[in-house]
């Protein structure tokens, strides 16, 4: 029986592809998101449109609630990343205005329209993830 020797280089790419994981992952997530964004429009309450422009979906942290507002009151939304916050693997869909809690919790004919959007929509967050990954 003869012995052999030999060297083999191995690469390790685990960060590189844990790397991508989450990419995919974060983006299914966003996409859940704004699938849950858009069901709270239908439900939340309208008298003038600033509470409904007012909700939006950031990654990685909450979003700067004041500059929403402010946003949401010209009519001047767009998609932005969370401001000053320490990233999070986290995806946050949020009601920016000073009354949203108030309508969120309080509201008896509107109430809860941010949860009521998330239950409407929780079904397809997990395929939304699952077909990003599926992409790797």
């Amino acid at each position: 029986m003869r012995k052999s020797e030999f060297d083999i280089d191995v690469k390790w790419f685990g960060k590189s592809a844990s790397d991508k994981v989450l990419k995919a992952a974060m983006k299914g997530l966003k996409q859940g998101g704004e699938v849950v964004s858009g069901e709270a429009q239908k439900l939340a309450p309208v008298l003038s449109g600033t509470l409904k422009r007012s909700i939006c979906v950031t990654e990685g942290g909450l979003p700067d609630l004041e500059q929403t507002f402010e946003k949401a009151k010209k009519r001047d939304l767009k998609e932005e990343k969370a401001v000053g916050v320490q990233e999070e693997v986290a995806v946050y869909v949020t009601a920016n205005t000073p009354y949203a809690h108030h309508q969120h919790e309080e509201n008896k004919f509107h109430s809860k329209f941010l949860e009521r959007g998330l239950q409407n929509s929780e079904a397809i967050i997990p395929k939304l993830v699952e077909r990003q990954l599926k992409k790797l």
